[in-house]
């Protein structure tokens, strides 16, 4: 990845991101690294991300939790 990123950062710069992230234990962390890597790119991040987790926000396929839902 950072191979990648040392050759391809110039495909990111000026461009917008916004962190969607699905995890066991809701991917605090992995949004924080990925917005970090956005900005080492020279692109924006979006000061919010989605977060959501099965079984509590997701069942089945389906959409359970009314914030999650609202967002998406």
């Amino acid at each position: 990845m950072k191979n990648f990123l040392d050759h391809f950062w110039h495909e990111f710069g000026g461009k917008l991101f916004a962190t969607i992230v699905a995890s066991h234990e809701k991917g605090l962390t992995v949004t924080d690294q990925l917005r970090t890597i956005a900005r080492q790119c020279y692109a924006w991040t979006l000061p919010y991300g989605l977060s959501f987790a099965e079984d509590e926000d997701v069942k089945a396929g389906r959409i359970v939790s009314e914030p999650t839902a609202a967002a998406a």
